[in-house]
């Protein structure tokens, strides 16, 4: 027999058999005790729309032997794009699927059973359709997948999207949501900023960048509260850190906001003993130093930084250590002091030592021709200077050196026993008496007669007050 079908309701809360009723069929009744019915000689069985076996006193069912690819088809249309569909044609089939039921408010359980211990489960939407966990109720709670004890992961082949306005839309951890690995918060109203990562072949690297609809946009890394961000610590063998590329150069920069003493530290021992620290825990700190690469053989400028016109730049040894400038190199070349144009000089608190090969101190002078006069009155500017010649003439003369107060402007810093020496030659005809002005006194031998020189010592004795002693040649 190949079908058996009820066309009428079929209610039956006895003991019935159907061993001699249906031949084909073997089984031992249908009741409040179905036990197993044996359906190899038939191909179909329908029922139809509400019949019930067992009534409200069936307690279990028994089992349906088949090896149909429809041996349970519930449907509408019957076999007929069946809303439900079990296949059992696979050939020494031991593997199917449970399904347990609970108390109200508890867990519907679908579990794989099997003769053997691990057996997978496969749950596919058709062709190109989605498979959706959690879709249909507005109110859908957790979708949880592993659990705590196996923790055996996921694995997902292809896309994964997620939609959430959660401040944990996607939490990663050993405890879940507490205390996670990896947090991704998308609660922000109107978000439309994130992260992408993106995969290379073997050495070409991870790519880490911002996506957005909007551009330029930030990125923002935090570590809590007053925790360090560490980089390039994993591996022993980790080359460091690169800001910028040959695409972005124009635009890369690595700028660091902090106020403390320690804002920037680079050392092999981290911030102790280190070879760079960049001090910014001053109140109001405005001024800084810059360094300015050029071409090859061009040199590196080192310049201070500041809101306002003027700012020292200050060079420290530590303690009694020297300073050293351009002593490392054998083949160092000149250091040069000052510029061309403001002349501005240099000061020395202390002895000054020459210890090369050539002891001599090299020192530039300004040689001033005073002219063919009878007398002058020679500038601050041309005493110090270094050199100056008069070409006496007519008779008897006078050079009547500048005063204390211009002595003074012109050397900056000045301080009591600063002192400088020049020059001054009587290349004339005449006799020529050194004479001093407001704040400036001869000492010495006034009187330079034609053809001799002098050497004079000026030194600062005080407020815009300067000796100044004379070595007459003989």
């Amino acid at each position: 027999m190949k079908l058996l079908k009820l066309n009428a309701r079929f209610t039956y809360a006895g003991q019935f058999s159907l061993e001699n009723l249906i031949p084909g069929i073997r089984g031992e009744s249908i009741g409040s005790n179905l036990g197993d019915i044996d359906l190899s000689g038939v191909t179909t069985i329908e029922l139809p729309s509400g019949t019930t076996l067992g009534g409200s006193s069936l307690t279990a069912l028994g089992t349906i032997t088949s090896s149909s690819a429809q041996a349970f088809a519930v449907g509408l249309n019957g076999l007929t794009n069946p809303a439900f569909d079990v296949d059992a044609s696979t050939a020494l089939q031991v593997a199917g699927l449970k399904v347990k039921g609970a108390v109200t408010g508890g867990t519907v359980a679908l579990s794989v059973i099997d003769s053997g211990s691990n057996a997978s489960l496969t749950l596919d939407a058709k062709g190109t359709g989605t498979v959706g966990i959690n879709t249909v109720g507005a109110s859908s709670g957790l979708v949880t997948v592993g659990n705590g004890t196996s923790l055996a992961g996921m694995a997902v082949n292809g896309l994964i999207t997620g939609t959430s306005a959660s401040a944990t839309a996607l939490a990663v951890g050993l405890n879940g949501a507490t205390n996670p690995a990896l947090v991704v918060d998308a609660s922000t109203a109107s978000s439309a900023t994130g992260i992408k990562i993106k995969s290379a072949a073997a050495t070409g690297g991870v790519a880490l960048q911002v996506v957005s609809s909007g551009s330029p946009e930030a990125l923002t890394i935090d570590a809590k509260a007053g925790a360090l961000i560490t980089m390039a610590n994993g591996a022993a063998s980790a080359l460091g850190v690169q800001v910028g590329g040959s695409t972005s150069a124009a635009n890369a920069q690595l700028i660091v906001q902090s106020t403390n003493a320690a804002a920037l530290v680079v050392g092999r021992q981290g911030a102790t003993n280190p070879v760079l620290t960049v001090n910014a825990n001053t109140v109001s700190v405005i001024t800084g130093l810059q360094i300015t690469g050029a071409g090859t053989g061009a040199g590196v400028a080192l310049a201070a930084t500041d809101s306002g016109s003027n700012t020292a730049l200050t060079l420290d040894a530590k303690g009694t250590g020297t300073l050293g400038i351009n002593t490392v190199s054998t083949t160092s070349g000149l250091v040069t002091i000052g510029n061309a144009t403001s002349k501005a000089g240099l000061q020395v608190n202390g002895q000054v030592f020459a210890r090369a090969a050539l002891k001599q101190s090299i020192v530039g002078v300004t040689l001033t021709a005073l002219g063919a006069v009878q007398s002058t009155t020679p500038t601050a500017a041309q005493m110090i200077g270094g050199a100056m010649s008069h070409a006496s003439a007519t008779g008897a003369g006078t050079a009547t050196f500048d005063t204390g107060t211009n002595l003074s402007a012109a050397i900056t810093g000045v301080a009591v026993g600063d002192s400088f020496i020049f020059s001054y030659a009587n290349i004339g005809s005449q006799t020529v008496t050194l004479t001093g002005n407001t704040g400036t006194t001869i000492v010495g031998t006034a009187a330079l007669a034609s053809g001799k020189n002098a050497l004079v010592l000026c030194v600062n004795t005080g407020a815009n007050t300067w000796n100044l002693y004379t070595i007459v040649s003989a």
